[in-house]
């Protein structure tokens, strides 16, 4: 078998393979704002998720399945601190995992996403976080908008989580966080 053959017959079979296996599932949850779905749209190179300035977008858990992107993406609607539907969100997300587990919407790994520029974690995120741990859904705490926070206020954010989760700090606007986005994909 020359090696044009050998490259041929492994390419065939791994094109067999793929479409034999489930594509990973990925849920991204975080508040209102902190930049989910252009964290997304940033991450795949192409507009998947609905954005906008100023108004939330996602009104509901939406999920995104691209041929061309190797996992299914599951994006929440975001919260808001102050608003009264906090618990909503934890019993909704709670709800969704128990009754997702060892079906094809069941979670892979989360993406939980702080916005950087708010300089702090709530007592809310690390509820959210520990839903999600609970559940046990692998967490991965991705840090939004970190071109707008020095480096010593990134590290007070993740001198906070280090010690139990995978932290990422990503940017939508600065490509010095592009590898971070690829490490996380």
């Amino acid at each position: 078998m020359t090696n044009e053959n050998f490259e041929n017959k492994l390419s065939q079979e791994l094109a067999k393979y793929k479409l034999t296996q489930k594509k990973p599932n990925i849920l991204i949850a975080g508040g209102t704002g902190v930049g989910k779905s252009s964290l997304i749209n940033k991450s795949f190179g192409k507009n998947i998720a609905k954005t906008d300035t100023g108004t939330p977008v996602t009104r509901d858990l939406k999920k995104y399945e691209d041929k061309n992107i190797p996992v299914v993406l599951f994006d929440t609607q975001g919260y808001e601190i102050g608003s009264g539907k906090e618990e909503e969100f934890i019993s909704s997300l709670d709800e969704y995992l128990n009754n997702t587990k060892n079906n094809d919407n069941q979670i892979h790994l989360a993406w939980y996403c702080i916005q950087a520029s708010g300089h702090r974690v709530t007592d809310f995120d690390l509820k959210a976080l520990h839903t999600l741990e609970k559940n046990q859904v692998p967490i991965a705490v991705v840090l939004t908008k970190s071109e707008l926070i020095s480096d010593s206020n990134a590290e007070s954010i993740k001198n906070i989580l280090k010690d139990k989760w995978v932290i990422f700090e990503t940017s939508t606007q600065d490509d010095r966080f592009n590898d971070q986005l690829i490490a996380l994909i």
